[in-house]
């Protein structure tokens, strides 16, 4: 189940934050499976677009963070996480042609808007205490 505590751990844990052991199992395995429907539905996506090619199979156990398809059920749960978040991120380069990361001026226009707003914050805040 959790893979870094046992189950005695986990029940003390539960218990201590007030968590019903069985809810929390079930929660978890849900989890697990929803994750695992997610990836696998994303790598269909992946394969259904026009620039997958052999080249981006070849890549693709790079983006699965060197976790086989069929051993997904092993993966722990930070790990279908990061996978699921890399393979989302391998669709998105394969649908538009780049990294959603390296978009060009999104970091800029992002950082560039975060100041504005700081800046209109404490202009509001000098305003007010002024009055």
């Amino acid at each position: 189940m959790a893979d870094f505590l046992t189950e005695n751990q986990l029940a003390i844990v539960c218990a201590l934050i007030g968590i019903d052991l069985t809810l929390f199992v079930t929660w978890y395995f849900e989890k697990r499976r929803l994750l695992q429907l997610d990836i696998k539905g994303s790598l269909k996506r992946c394969r259904e677009t026009e620039s997958w090619d052999d080249k981006s199979e070849l890549k693709l156990c790079q983006w699965m963070l060197y976790v086989d398809e069929d051993d997904l059920h092993n993966a722990d749960l930070l790990k279908l996480y990061r996978i699921r978040s890399s393979i989302r991120d391998y669709l998105y380069i394969h649908r538009f042609g780049h990294d959603p990361i390296a978009l060009p001026g999104v970091i800029e226009r992002f950082l560039q808007d975060a100041a504005d707003r700081l800046r209109y914050r404490r202009e509001t805040t000098v305003r007010h205490k002024r009055e």
